[in-house]
């Protein structure tokens, strides 16, 4: 009895022994998966929404040590349905807009919007549909101890050349901000906007939160006369620094958040500080017609 009790435990022990292995070993894997260079391309509102996204191949972080990085850069591309309704003074409002699934574009044809045109009648129609595509991208280089990082930023929409300003993508304003982690300071940044025939205007700059986020509005229908005018594109750059590393070979995270409003906005955007770890963040509030889409980078050394 005394010897297998002595075995039994003995038994037991080793068992023990293995499963912390095993659980060492998961922990290791997902410690290990985590790392990633380009990730979170998401949107809040609609978790169903078909986003086609594409990043390249060589990620911020690739090599710590290295002096230079090639961009991590994320694209991100989200199909868009609006509707429209007539109020009581016949006047033509956007009614709803949503992220369509990846069900709703195999419908449509996804072929198809790539030539918006045809999804539509200009004067007649109840619905219009278009493509928002982000591009999100973060290139860090080092000199001693200090370290920088140039991010840029696009959106791009395309929702066709219609002849009516009723079928603008909707009124209101939009908002596009930048935002990270790390602590890092910024003293370079610019937002632009450019309208379908080409005129470029600066976008208002409607927050920041010192070394944490800065937050851009502009028009996204020009209202002209019978011309169906827009912003097709904003761009915006941006430099964060900081002199003396102090994360220990950890790495800090930037995030694009653009957020598209289909009313006319009377909301304030209000903005969370972040941390070392955790990228500062920006919401609007009273504003219920409204969706959102978000890009991350990750692996800036700080």
């Amino acid at each position: 009895m005394l010897i297998i009790k002595k075995y039994f435990k003995k038994l037991v022990s080793v068992a023990l022994s293995a499963v912390m292995v095993m659980g060492m070993s998961v922990t290791a894997f997902a410690s290990e998966t985590d790392n990633t260079s380009v990730r979170g391309v998401y949107s809040p509102e609609f978790p169903d929404a078909y986003i086609i996204t594409e990043t390249n191949s060589e990620p911020v972080g690739y090599s710590i040590d290295s002096t230079e990085i090639q961009p991590a850069t994320v694209t991100a591309t989200v199909f868009v349905e609006e509707s429209y309704a007539v109020d009581r003074n016949g006047e033509v409002y956007v009614s709803d807009s949503h992220l369509l699934s990846k069900e709703e574009v195999d419908d449509i044809g996804i072929d198809n919007f790539d030539n918006l045109n045809t999804l539509a009648t200009p004067r007649a129609a109840k619905n219009s549909y278009g493509k928002l595509t982000l591009t999100f991208s973060g290139t860090h280089s080092k000199s001693g101890k200090s370290v920088s990082c140039k991010l840029t930023a696009d959106a791009d929409w395309d929702f066709g050349s219609f002849t009516s300003s009723e079928k603008n993508p909707a009124v209101g304003k939009d908002f596009m901000g930048i935002t990270w982690s790390g602590s890092f300071t910024t003293r370079a940044f610019s937002c632009k906007a450019t309208d379908l025939v080409g005129n470029v205007t600066s976008a208002v700059m409607v927050d920041s939160i010192a070394n944490g986020g800065r937050v851009w509005s502009f028009d996204e229908s020009l209202f002209e006369d019978h011309f169906a005018n827009y912003n097709k594109n904003i761009h915006a750059t941006m430099t964060i620094k900081k002199n003396t590393m102090t994360g220990n070979g950890n790495t800090a995270e930037a995030v694009l958040k653009y957020i598209h409003t289909y009313k006319q906005t009377v909301g304030s955007i209000s903005m969370s500080a972040g941390s070392d770890t955790v990228s500062a963040g920006f919401t609007l509030s009273n504003v219920d017609e409204q969706w959102s889409l978000v890009c991350t980078v990750t692996n800036i050394p700080y």
